[in-house]
């Protein structure tokens, strides 16, 4: 057997065990998120590309390949929620975890999957505060998952995004096109008490 399938064959027995073995695991366990180890490229490539869809036939399946091609391209370390948004903690930190309702303050980067960026509030040298519940559906699930001070990558589907109306100013102009698959690099910065 040439190396090469070896290191194929190691990497999928491997990706199976560790499937398996993370399935065993309790409810409470589960629900905990962890911030997202390092991987190498090809593990990556292993366990995301199974999820490509060959021949997408909605919105949804669109959306699910071009964010796992979006990871892959940028080696982003993801993982996916029941609702269908990917997401990779890459700096965890303890404490209670924010909930709905809750009033933070944020640093963040939002990017089409061509990687042009398309909003930044570093650009605009100015924090964003909001109530988690008045976002977009995607920010809402990913902030109740981390504690205050965290970070983290998202690839929001467009339906946790804005949809087939995109994001249009009050003037018309069109900043998010319809059915359009976001990806934001978040930074928790604090709860506001």
């Amino acid at each position: 057997m040439s190396s090469t399938r070896y290191l194929f064959f190691w990497l999928f027995i491997s990706s199976f065990l560790f499937i398996s073995c993370k399935n065993e695991l309790s409810k409470e366990e589960r629900d905990v998120p962890e911030e997202t180890p390092a991987v190498s490229e090809e593990e990556l490539v292993l366990r995301l590309s199974s999820d490509l869809i060959t021949a997408p036939r909605n919105q949804e399946e669109k959306d699910r390949n071009t964010m796992l091609n979006y990871a892959l391209d940028s080696l982003w370390n993801v993982k996916k929620t029941p609702s269908g948004l990917y997401y990779e903690i890459t700096a965890k930190r303890e404490g209670e975890r924010l909930e709905w309702g809750d009033r933070v303050e944020v640093h963040y980067e939002g990017f089409f999957m061509d990687g042009q960026k398309f909003d930044s509030s570093y650009d605009r040298k100015r924090t964003l505060e909001f109530y988690i519940g008045n976002m977009i559906d995607g920010w809402n699930e990913a902030l109740e998952l981390v504690a205050s001070k965290s970070e983290l990558r998202l690839l929001v589907p467009s339906r946790l995004a804005y949809g087939e109306k995109g994001l249009v100013t009050a003037t018309g102009d069109t900043l998010v096109p319809p059915n359009q698959a976001l990806a934001f690099k978040i930074k928790v910065l604090r709860k506001i008490k």
